[in-house]
Formats: structure tokens, C-alpha cells, sequence
């Protein structure tokens, strides 16, 4: 019995050893990467234009900035824990623009009743993405 746990241990170890290297983004991932967080940007850009204008509930806009929150940051982390494969690099700045987008996103939802607020977060969500497709179009 012992013999058998000390199998089953070993071979835990060894699984939890073997996936914990990082993974390497290929160029392909990279650019999917990068299309995903235009999408993100673009989505949050036009959620605070309808906030701004009184088109969504605050219970609507508190819930998709949560899910927008909740993807950027999958994505990020996915991001910052992978290394890229030569030829994609690019992905800290990506990752950078993504924290940055998470920031503007919380700083919306704190205005959520205050569409005067979110001129400051909608600029720079705008910059964000302004950014985001000059990465792309060099690609």
C-alpha cells in the first residue's frame, strides 16, 4: 500500500514539474493575442460611450465592465506568463496596454452613475486602442 502512494506521488510530482514551464507564444498566438485586446478595447470603448450617454442600466454597465475587467485579465496573465517564440515579441508592451486598459475599465466603473467622470477613462481608452492597432498594422 505504501509502495503504491509513493507511486502516485512521484507521479503527481513529476506532472506538476512537467507543466510548469512557461509556455512559448508563437507569432500566430501573439497576433490573436493582440486582435482579442483590440476587440477589448474596442468593446469598453463603445460601453462608456453608451454610459456616457444614459443608454445602459448602471446594473447592465457595472456587469459588462466586470466581464470586460474579468477577460482582460485572463488574457494578461496568460500574456505574462508565457515566453514569446522568436518573432513575437511585442507581448510586454501588449501586456502593458492590457493593465492599462483594466485601470481605465475600474475607473469607469467608479463613474458608472457620473457620465461627466468617464471623459478621462473614455480618452484613454481611446489611446489604448489607438495604440493597440498601430501594434497591429506593423505586424
Amino acid at each position: 500500500m505504501a509502495k503504491g502512494f509513493q507511486a502516485l506521488l512521484f507521479t503527481t510530482l513529476l506532472l506538476l514539474i512537467s507543466c510548469s514551464h512557461e509556455k512559448t507564444r508563437t507569432q500566430d498566438e501573439a497576433r490573436s493575442d493582440l486582435i482579442a485586446s483590440l476587440s477589448f478595447a474596442s468593446e469598453a470603448e463603445l460601453l462608456i460611450d453608451e454610459m456616457q450617454q444614459s443608454c445602459v442600466t448602471e446594473h447592465y454597465a457595472d456587469g459588462h465592465l466586470d466581464y470586460l475587467i474579468g477577460e482582460i485579465e485572463r488574457l494578461a496573465k496568460q500574456i505574462g506568463e508565457s515566453s514569446p517564440e522568436t518573432g513575437a515579441q511585442g507581448l510586454e508592451h501588449l501586456r502593458t496596454e492590457l493593465q492599462d486598459l483594466t485601470k481605465e475599465l475600474i475607473t469607469a466603473r467608479l463613474n458608472v452613475d457620473n457620465p461627466a467622470g468617464l471623459a478621462g477613462p473614455r480618452a484613454k481608452v481611446d489611446e489604448i486602442r489607438r495604440s493597440l492597432q498601430r501594434a497591429q498594422s506593423s505586424l
